[in-house]
C-alpha cells in the first residue's frame, strides 16, 4: 500500500517486483511451495492483498492496483496496527459474507 501511496494511488501489476526490490527475502521467503511450485512471499502477499481489498483499503482492477482513500489514512496506523487492521476488517467482512453453513453450527 505504501508503494501505491508514493505512485498517486495506482500502480499496474508490478507491485510486486517494487516490493521484491525494496525488501530484504530470507532464504525461506525466497523458498516455493512443494505441492503448488509457488514462492512462499509472493503467495502470501497475495494472500493479504485480499484481506486488504476485502477491508476496502485496495481495488485491484484491469491490471491495475489503487489505494483507496480508506488504505491512504490506514497507513497512518503504522505496521503492526496496519496489519491487525487489514485482518480485523477482513474478519468483519468474512462473517457478514460468508455465513457458517448451518450444519457446521451443530458439530
Amino acid at each position: 500500500m505504501q508503494i501505491l501511496q508514493e505512485k498517486n494511488g495506482e500502480e499496474p501489476k508490478h507491485v510486486l517486483i517494487e516490493v521484491e526490490n525494496r525488501v530484504q527475502l530470507d532464504d525461506w521467503a525466497k523458498a516455493t511451495y512443494e505441492k503448488s511450485g509457488y514462492i512462499r512471499w509472493k503467495s502470501i502477499f497475495q494472500f493479504y492483498s485480499i484481506y486488504c481489498i476485502k477491508a476496502g483499503y485496495l481495488i485491484k482492477k484491469n491490471g491495475i492496483w489503487y489505494i483507496t482513500p480508506e488504505g491512504s489514512t490506514a497507513l497512518l496506523l503504522g505496521d503492526v496496527d496496519l496489519l491487525n487492521a487489514v485482518i480485523s476488517a477482513y474478519w468483519k467482512w468474512r462473517a457478514k459474507n460468508k455465513p457458517i453453513p448451518a450444519d457446521l453450527d451443530k458439530v
